[in-house]
C-alpha cells in the first residue's frame, strides 16, 4: 500500500496496482484495477490492512495455481 488519498488507498501486490481500497463508513470496499484482483471486489473489510492482505493472499493463490499448472 503505498499512497493515501482522503479515504482511498491504493492497494498494490508485487509493485503492482491491484486496486483501490475505498473507505465509507468504517467499512472499506475493494475496486480492482487489475482483473486477476476481481475476486476481492464487492468483499467489505474493516480496516485497509485486512485489504492488502487479501490481495497479497489471492496473489500467492495465483502463483501457486501457475507453479502446478507448469509441473503438470
Amino acid at each position: 500500500m503505498l499512497q493515501s488519498r482522503n479515504d482511498a488507498y491504493i492497494i498494490e501486490v508485487d509493485q503492482h496496482d491491484a486496486g483501490v481500497a475505498i473507505r465509507d463508513g468504517n467499512i472499506y470496499h475493494f475496486v480492482a484495477a487489475d482483473w486477476r484482483y476481481r475476486a476481492l471486489e464487492n468483499r467489505k473489510f474493516q480496516h485497509v490492512d485486512q485489504v492488502q492482505r487479501a490481495a497479497e493472499r489471492l496473489r500467492g493463490l495465483m502463483s501457486l495455481a501457475t507453479s502446478e499448472a507448469l509441473a503438470s
